[in-house]
């Protein structure tokens, strides 16, 4: 799937346009920082694209009256390849809050109306949901509010960003290195150190195949 940076951010200059905002006024407005929008924000300063975070967009969503739905109509059907990409509901909830609760069945997909649904290009793997960070504990590779789309089917590779869910219900998420018939070995973002995990306590690990930073 290809999501476009800059259809997302002209996305945001044309629901401002028009509902008779700038960028800034518009984020000012939602209640955010005036420079949430600005073009200075949508590149880091090593030139790499930075995404709108899903708590930002849902201010302004709320603030013009927009739904989701109708936002991915400004910036246009998302491609995979060539072909138009439809839109479906992609399960999402937030990470701490998938603690509180068991939202997946045996095989790791999620289940249950615990879910919020958030309209997404479709996706080749139907299972896939989206996971909303809290908190700084991936700091500096995700931020707080960042959606992440995670895709349960497929075999990780070493250097994928990854979801594991322990057998106690945690949700973390951590850079693949490898694994072994008796162990798991990550390497935690905050921390920047490699960790070893006993298989036996891990439910299921999942590779993380976007986010919106």
């Amino acid at each position: 799937m290809l999501l476009k940076h800059a259809d997302i951010w002209q996305a945001i200059d044309d629901l401002a346009r028009d509902h008779g905002f700038t960028v800034s006024g518009l984020a000012r407005r939602a209640g955010l920082d005036p420079t949430t929008f600005n073009k200075s924000k949508r590149v880091s300063p090593e030139g790499r694209p930075r995404w709108p975070s899903l708590e930002s967009l849902s201010k302004i969503l709320e603030t013009t009256g927009v739904t989701p739905l109708d936002f991915f109509g400004y910036s246009g059907p998302m491609e995979i390849g060539n072909k138009r990409a439809p839109l479906r509901r992609l399960p999402t909830m937030g990470i701490r809050q998938m603690g509180e609760r068991e939202p997946f069945d045996a095989q790791g997909h999620p289940k249950g109306r615990a879910w919020d649904d958030l309209p997404f290009p479709e996706l080749p793997d139907r299972n896939a949901y989206g996971l909303v960070m809290a908190g700084d504990s991936a700091e500096p590779v995700y931020r707080d509010g960042d959606l992440l789309v995670v895709a349960p089917r497929g075999a990780l590779r070493r250097g994928d960003r990854t979801a594991i869910r322990s057998i106690s219900g945690r949700m973390r998420v951590c850079e693949f290195l490898r694994r072994t018939p008796q162990r798991y070995e990550i390497r935690n973002f905050a921390a920047a150190e490699t960790q070893t995990i006993d298989a036996r306590e891990i439910a299921f690990a999942h590779r993380i195949v976007w986010a919106s930073q």
